[in-house]
């Protein structure tokens, strides 16, 4: 959140949907996306957001590219 506020100034959206094993989110930031798990809503939001981090910064080769919300 902190990471989409600072770089776009937008805030991530999430999406929680309950499921027999836990908790599964959804993150959106920027016309970025993730899907994270966890045991309770925060873990899965928690996992979301991490693994959309992970993901930008993947794509951006180690976050050496300049960061910037995709192309619509």
């Amino acid at each position: 959140q902190e990471f989409c506020q600072r770089e776009w100034k937008v805030l991530p959206r999430y999406r929680v949907r309950r499921r027999k094993e836990g908790f599964v989110a959804f993150v959106s930031a920027a016309g970025h996306k993730a899907e994270g798990r966890g045991r309770t809503k925060k873990e899965a939001e928690e996992d979301a957001a991490r693994r959309l981090y992970l993901a930008i910064k993947e794509k951006t080769n180690g976050g050496a590219a300049l960061l910037a919300p995709p192309r619509m």
